[in-house]
């Protein structure tokens, strides 16, 4: 524990810190500025190791923002793949899980909801691997496949919600082959949908073309059902088809965005063409053939697509390893807004495999994890919508958010790590300073 007034630097010590030289620089703040847009370290420390899967989900005790990886702890807390963050602090799930989770998928059977985790784990003594379910309170085992989870969809094609899960497996531990790479939960069992792919299935989304919902698979995969389907291929219920002639290589992530023409299906990977066109690592399928996105990205490959709304307006927001997007120099992550690519701020340096989106009562926030140390320890936040010094979340900025800052400053209360560094300090005061007077 610190000694409160004897850590900052002597020109914050006087006690007019708190009273009236304070309020003196708060009054001077021009109300109602614009926001401030920026990264954020998320927790002290972020995390120690990649994170691959993001989803936000509340099972009753407020929603929280559950992210899963190769990590072991989180902001200091031993949490083993998989941990919780509610805006504030960092918490495990049980004793976690024994090896990376590649998706994580909120999702109601009909017996309430529950966070659905997939990975390459094994859930010791109880008989399941690579796929189980978080009621709350604990871990719920569940049929188990035979080989790693990369990816988890929900889908109702008329005849209920379902659970569709993709990935490396060919079957069940039972050595059934049935569901080669891909299969539908059915009550206590594993369904097959055709006859499965030719090689993994590393993303899955659901999306109405207008035909009715379908599923979409993407992955390394070349044939679906028997069907030539290069990378990508939609099941209707029945059968599986062919997309406008696939991708020339591997599809890493779907998602479904409409940016002004209609809701379509973006879909991003290592590509380079979708459907013969030139279509570097991101295109659109509107249903009835491939569309390049605003010249795509370059120098490398896009693991995650996420719809994120800045307070600007719906943005898809596009995440992996690349250097350029629209030929100009983003790294890492990029904002498409259906004209142009943009940049946050300096991007990621490194590579950015999971977003998510995640409000804790402030307003919306993006977040980003993967392989990096700049901006945050593999994850980190961005947000334009709050003020960052609107600390006690009252929807205004005024001097009773210094005060509340002061007070966990004072209590050495982990929300007063201004810089997530692990330690809470002088620099802390002078970094909440900085934001505060930046205004809103």
């Amino acid at each position: 524990m610190h000694s409160p007034f004897h850590t900052i630097p002597a020109a914050l010590r006087a006690p007019a810190l708190t009273l009236s030289g304070a309020l003196a620089v708060l009054w001077m703040l021009p109300p109602g500025a614009a926001a401030q847009c920026g990264w954020k370290p998320v927790g002290s420390g972020g995390v120690d190791d990649t994170v691959f899967a993001m989803a936000a989900f509340d099972y009753g005790a407020g929603q929280a923002l559950y992210v899963g990886g190769n990590f072991e702890t989180a902001g200091g807390v031993a949490v083993n793949h998989i941990g919780r963050w509610d805006g504030w602090g960092w918490a495990p799930l049980g004793d976690g899980l024994s090896d990376p989770v590649y998706a994580l998928l909120a999702f109601d059977d009909g017996t309430g909801p529950m966070l659905y985790a997939g990975g390459a784990f094994d859930l010791s003594g109880r008989g399941t691997g690579y796929i189980v379910r978080w009621d709350g309170t604990g871990w719920r085992s569940m049929p188990r496949r035979n080989g790693d989870v990369l990816a988890l969809a929900a889908l109702d094609d008329g005849a209920g919600p379902a659970l569709y899960a993709g990935g490396a497996f060919t079957g069940s531990q039972q050595n059934d082959f049935s569901t080669l790479h891909i299969a539908r939960l059915m009550g206590a069992s594993w369904s097959p949908l055709g006859a499965g792919m030719d090689d993994w299935v590393t993303a899955l989304a659901a999306f109405d073309d207008g035909s009715g919902a379908a599923l979409y698979a993407g992955g390394k995969f070349r044939r679906s059902g028997g069907v030539r389907s290069e990378h990508i291929a939609k099941w209707d219920g029945s059968n599986w088809s062919d997309l406008g002639g696939g991708m020339d290589q591997a599809v890493s992530a779907l998602a479904v965005f409409d940016d002004g023409g209609g809701p379509a299906l973006f879909a991003g990977g290592s590509f380079g063409t979708a459907g013969g066109v030139s279509a570097k690592g991101i295109a659109k399928w509107d249903g009835s053939g491939w569309s390049p996105v605003g010249g795509g990205v370059d120098r490398g490959v896009v693991y995650a697509l996420q719809v994120f709304d800045d307070g600007t307006g719906p943005a898809l927001y596009v995440g992996g390893s690349f250097e350029q997007a629209g030929g100009e120099s983003i790294r890492g992550i990029a904002r498409w807004d259906g004209k142009g690519w943009s940049a946050l701020a300096g991007g990621v340096h490194g590579a950015a495999h999971a977003l998510g989106a995640f409000d804790h009562g402030p307003g919306a926030t993006l977040y980003a994890g993967g392989a990096f140390r700049n901006p945050g320890f593999d994850i980190a936040r961005w947000s334009c919508a709050v003020c960052y010094a609107e600390f006690d979340r009252n929807g205004m900025l005024d001097v009773r958010d210094f005060l509340a800052f002061l007070n966990a400053w004072t209590a050495d209360e982990p929300p007063a790590d201004w810089n997530g560094d692990g330690q809470v300090d002088a620099q802390d005061v002078l970094g909440f300073l900085n934001d505060w007077g930046a205004g809103c």
